[in-house]
């Protein structure tokens, strides 16, 4: 199959056969020629033909024709030749250029090399992470089970929490009974019945300038 550059003039050749031996190419002949673009309706087109020799004749075909991507496809006819099919490709780009030079071709063999480089990197950086997973990975229903493991210690823990929070309030109202029973006559002052200072005995005898009767 033959490759046209997309809207790009290209002279190509048909060979037409004498229509009574099916072999001997048929020259001095007027052709028709219709087109198909890809795969559309054939259409009639009016290339310029010139004949070359022994049944082979040139066809000039413009920009226009070779307007869409796709086959472009030929039927050639014309009075005592067999019909002449011709296929070919449109293509966006011209394919003799993009690989006119060794340089090319080598500069293509340069990028393959540079993305392959490039995906092997990737690649090895994936394996090291991966060769640090176990051998055998736990399943889901592991982790559910471990998940439920984790979830009744955290409830054990809660719970001994509690228990001590409400120790700890028990406590505390103890504590809060006994010092509500002290009682605060003057600023920053307790007061009390003292009965004992170190160890002796108070001997209060009804005078306000006799504190007690202990030891000095």
């Amino acid at each position: 199959m033959r490759l046209l550059k997309q809207s790009t003039a290209r002279d190509i050749t048909v060979f037409m056969t004498d229509s009574t031996d099916h072999v001997t190419g048929k020259t001095g002949l007027t052709l028709t020629i219709t087109a198909s673009k890809n795969c559309a309706a054939f259409a009639s087109i009016s290339p310029t033909v010139t004949e070359l020799a022994n049944g082979f004749y040139k066809l000039a075909l413009t920009a226009s024709h070779t307007d869409t991507i796709g086959d472009f496809a030929l039927h050639v006819t014309a009075t005592g030749a067999d019909p002449t099919d011709v296929v070919n490709q449109v293509v966006a780009f011209d394919f003799t250029t993009a690989l006119a030079t060794q340089a090319s071709v080598d500069a293509i063999d340069d990028y393959v090399d540079t993305e392959l480089a490039a995906v092997k990197t990737v690649v090895d950086a994936i394996k090291a992470k991966t060769d640090n997973l176990p051998a055998s990975p736990a399943n889901e229903a592991t982790l559910t089970t471990i998940a439920g493991y984790i979830d009744t210690e955290v409830a054990s823990i809660l719970a001994a929490v509690d228990t001590e929070i409400g120790t700890l309030q028990t406590t505390a109202t103890a504590i809060k009974t006994k010092t509500d029973q002290l009682t605060f006559g003057v600023t920053n002052a307790v007061n009390a019945n003292i009965t004992h200072v170190i160890a002796d005995a108070v001997q209060e005898n009804g005078s306000s300038n006799t504190n007690w009767g202990g030891a000095p």
